[in-house]
């Protein structure tokens, strides 16, 4: 007998010990505190789950009767057994519109059925034969209520979960899985247990499994000794200690895992070429950024790691160095000057089994120049520049797929015969290739390989941006560079902003696909990636046409995607799009 269903049944047989007048007694001042919450005040509509009295749950009968007569609108489970899930119907009338259903729970009856998503509720009212002092619940077994409250707390993270139990339910730990959800507040007849301020919900993302965390948690560590003149800028800047009035940066991104990628069509082909676009990625991730504050690139450096017995080191740093010419090149050709100093390059064969490479540059702005988001207000637009297709100053079609999601596409598209052939490609205790297409496999809808479309290199955005800024910066409040975070990227910049984007772009075909291959749910999709919009521009409403022809001059795809509203407290973030509202903080 597992641990769980051990400690299922200690907690189902002491709680089948009360009498139906202690059940009852309980559940009242269960109600009580219920119904003083300030969720409970606030939310119009209720998800209550209906107790069976056999098992001597929580009653619920009287909270639901109570709340119909407060005006509130109720919900109820109806349990699918044959797709092993719960749906939702707004009830009525208690009395006259329930009959039992499945596992002798009282359902509505066929007649009186209004389905309802369980997402449209303000509170979820969830049973437990268990809860522990983190807010973990060990359910009855049958995994109904999980799945609902993973798909919700994944969809609509916002949305309060509310655990009933009497006392004697209460334990200090239960065993639990990164799969569990926990509870956001738990009510007994004696206390309620508020978890909010010291939990995340225990969803591991498709992106996650790959060992990727897109949100970077722990390098808030670093706070408290970064010398950051402005906290709530998209990049730090320091004080420039030899000239008065301006800031300097130094900043520094890399590729990512996309020379994997690099290095898989190097392995088929034998043809150096393919590591040429890694240049311009690292240039990308870099200059894309640092112009995000208004600053003026001055010197740039890079740094390769690498693993000689894999990887031939004179021929991929010729490959490398002739990118970095050509990016350097059509950046100056534009106006932005930026110094190639050289930079290190490291053989480290234990360390590595492939390569690394990423670069750091160095820039300066004047302090009262510096775009950090403070100016926006409500009303402000947010114009979304596009990821895909071929600007005037780039000679390929792009799929817009940039240099963030990257490890989630490789293992989801690419063949697992890749890591049979080449097992440097991953992780050797991490999730396994388990896509269907071959590197060199072309699909209509990318309009190229499955291959280049994941190689497509990073977007330049500076030289549309530079131009903006010089004709238009006084009116731009913010600018974003979708990377790690993809549309969520935004929260990072200003405060108090509650983000609204109600007209993005319509996904590249590349994010499709990566979303119906991993079977990554859209929510997460908007998290990992930047969705068609590699670059986001803030600017008061009246100069939003302008910017939008800046962006047409160059053959750049732009259109205003959403606007800025207060927040009441931290930045948040709405997106409204054809598969649902996702709200982000």
């Amino acid at each position: 007998m597992s641990r769980k269903i051990a400690t299922r049944e200690k907690f189902k047989s002491l709680r089948m010990r009360l009498s139906r007048e202690e059940v009852l007694a309980k559940s009242a001042q269960i109600q009580k505190q219920l119904f003083e919450l300030p969720e409970f005040t606030r939310a119009k509509t209720l998800a209550f789950y209906v107790a069976k009295q056999a098992s001597r749950e929580v009653e619920t009968e009287q909270m639901i009767k109570d709340s119909l007569l407060m005006g509130k609108r109720v919900l109820v489970p109806i349990v699918d057994k044959a797709a092993r899930k719960v749906l939702f119907s707004e009830l009525r009338d208690y009395d006259s519109e329930l009959a039992l259903g499945a596992f002798g729970i009282l359902e509505p009856k066929p007649s009186c059925r209004r389905l309802i998503s369980a997402h449209e509720s303000d509170l979820i009212i969830v049973p437990g034969v268990a809860f522990d002092l983190r807010g973990h619940r060990l359910g009855h077994g049958g995994g109904y209520f999980d799945k609902l409250l993973r798909e919700v707390a994944s969809t609509k993270p916002s949305l309060p979960f509310v655990g009933l139990a009497f006392e004697l339910q209460v334990t200090d730990k239960l065993p639990n899985t990164w799969r569990d959800v926990a509870m956001d507040i738990l009510a007994t007849e004696k206390r309620v247990l508020n978890f909010k301020s010291n939990k995340l919900r225990p969803i591991m993302s498709k992106y996650a499994e790959t060992g990727v965390d897109v949100r970077k948690r722990g390098i808030e560590t670093f706070k408290v000794t970064v010398q950051n003149l402005f906290p709530q800028a998209f990049c730090v800047v320091g004080k420039d200690p030899q000239l008065r009035g301006y800031g300097v940066l130094l900043h520094t991104d890399g590729a990512g895992s996309k020379p994997l990628q690099n290095y898989l069509h190097w392995n088929e082909t034998g043809e150096f070429k393919w590591f040429e676009s890694i240049a311009q990625d690292v240039v990308a991730m870099n200059v894309d950024d640092i112009i995000c504050v208004g600053a003026q690139p001055v010197g740039f450096v890079d740094y390769v790691a690498i693993n000689a017995f894999r990887v031939p080191k004179k021929e991929f740093l010729d490959a490398l160095n002739f990118g970095f010419k050509k990016c350097f090149g059509m950046l100056k050709r534009h106006g932005i000057k930026i110094l190639f100093l050289g930079g290190e390059t490291a053989d480290l064969p234990d360390q590595l089994r492939t390569l690394d490479v990423s670069g750091t540059i160095s820039a300066r702005v004047k302090l009262s120049e510096v775009i950090n988001g403070g100016k926006i207000k409500p009303g402000d637009v947010i114009i979304g520049l596009r990821s895909c297709g071929k600007t005037k100053y780039e000679t390929h079609e792009n799929s817009g797929i940039m240099c963030n999601g990257i490890t989630l596409a490789r293992h989801s598209l690419m063949q697992c015969e890749c890591e049979r052939k080449y097992p440097e490609l991953k992780n050797p205790g991490g999730k396994g290739y388990y896509g269907r297409f071959a590197f060199d496999e072309y699909l209509d809808e990318l309009g190229m390989t499955v291959g280049e479309a994941i190689l497509s290199p990073t977007r330049i955005f500076a030289p549309v941006v530079a131009r903006i800024l010089e004709k238009h910066g006084g009116q731009i409040t913010g600018l974003v560079h979708n990377t790690g975070g993809g549309q969520t990227k935004c929260l990072k910049l200003g405060k108090n902003i509650h983000y609204i984007k109600e007209d993005l772009v319509e996904p590249d075909s590349i994010f499709r696909l990566i979303q119906r291959e991993a079977k990554v749910s859209w929510r997460e999709m908007f998290e990992d990636f930047n969705m068609g919009v590699g670059f986001e521009v803030i600017v008061r409403k009246r100069s939003a046409e302008a910017i939008l022809a800046a962006a047409e001059r160059f053959g750049l795809g732009a259109k205003v995607i959403g606007r800025c509203e207060k927040s009441d407290g931290k930045n948040k973030l709405t997106i409204r799009s054809e598969f649902g509202k996702f709200e982000y903080r």
